[in-house]
C-alpha cells in the first residue's frame, strides 16, 4: 500500500515538473516571436541583477577587514549605516529622485545605475573607512535603492500589457540562474584582479548595465508598436473570416 502511494506521489511530482517545464518553454517561445522588442528590457534587467550580485563585497573573503583594517564591531556599524540610508532612500528619496528625472522611470533607472558606477569608482580612492562611509555609502545606497524599486516596474511599463505576465515569469527563472552564476563570476574576477580592484571593476560593470538598459529602452520605445496586441489579433481574425 505504501509503495503504491509513493509511486503515485512520484508520478504526480513528475507530471507537475513536466507541466512547469512545458509552460516555461512556451513562455520563452512566445517571447522569442517578438524578441527584438521584448528581450531587450528583459535581458537588461537580468544583466543588472547579475552585476548587483556578482559585485557584492560578500564575494570577497573578509573584504572590509583587509581593505580598511576594520574590526567586527565597525563592520556592524557600517552595515547599520547602509541599512539606514536604504530606509531613508525608500521612504523619502525615491519619489523625489524620479521627480528630479522628469517623472520618467526609465531615465531614473539609467541615472541611478550611473550613480552606482560613480559610487563604486569613489570606493577605489577611499583610504579609510570614514571616507567610505561619507563618500560611498550614501550615494550607493540611494542609487541602488532606486534601481531595486524601479527595476520590475520599468520592465512592466516598457512592454505591452498582455506580455507582462510571461515576461516576469521568465525573469523569475533567469533570476534564479543568475543567483548561481553571479557569485562564481564575481569571486573569479576579484581573485584575478585583487580585492583592491573592487571599486573600478564594479563601476565598469554598472556603466555597461546602464548603457545596455538605455539602449534597450530606446529601441523598445521605438519598436513597441510592432507587437500586435490581443485585441488587434482578434480583429484581424474577424476581418479574415468576413472576407472568406
Amino acid at each position: 500500500m505504501g509503495s503504491k502511494i509513493s509511486k503515485a506521489n512520484d508520478s504526480s511530482f513528475s507530471q507537475k515538473k513536466q507541466t512547469a517545464s512545458a509552460s516555461f518553454t512556451q513562455d520563452v517561445g512566445e517571447l522569442m516571436q517578438h524578441s527584438s522588442v521584448l528581450m531587450g528590457p528583459l535581458l537588461s534587467l537580468v544583466l543588472i541583477t547579475f552585476v548587483e550580485r556578482s559585485m557584492k563585497e560578500t564575494n570577497i573573503l573578509s573584504y572590509f577587514e583587509i581593505r580598511y583594517s576594520m574590526s567586527t564591531r565597525n563592520i556592524g556599524f557600517v552595515s547599520s549605516i547602509s541599512a539606514l540610508f536604504a530606509f531613508l532612500a525608500n521612504t523619502l528619496l525615491v519619489k523625489r529622485f524620479i521627480s528630479f528625472c522628469g517623472n520618467s522611470k526609465e531615465r531614473s533607472m539609467v541615472l541611478a545605475l550611473l550613480l552606482c558606477a560613480v559610487a563604486s569608482f569613489l570606493e577605489f580612492f577611499c583610504q579609510d573607512i570614514y571616507q567610505y562611509v561619507v563618500l560611498v555609502v550614501p550615494l550607493f545606497m540611494v542609487s541602488s535603492s532606486v534601481v531595486m524599486t524601479l527595476s520590475k516596474s520599468v520592465l512592466s511599463c516598457s512592454i505591452p500589457h498582455e506580455h507582462v505576465g510571461k515576461t516576469l515569469a521568465v525573469f523569475g527563472v533567469l533570476e534564479s540562474v543568475v543567483g548561481v552564476i553571479a557569485p562564481l563570476y564575481g569571486t573569479h574576477c576579484f581573485t584575478m584582479l585583487g580585492y583592491a580592484s573592487r571599486g573600478w571593476v564594479s563601476g565598469a560593470h554598472y556603466i555597461v548595465a546602464a548603457v545596455f538598459m538605455w539602449a534597450a529602452l530606446v529601441y523598445t520605445s521605438s519598436s513597441k508598436g510592432n507587437i500586435p496586441s490581443s485585441e488587434t489579433t482578434t480583429l484581424e481574425k474577424m476581418d479574415s473570416k468576413k472576407k472568406k
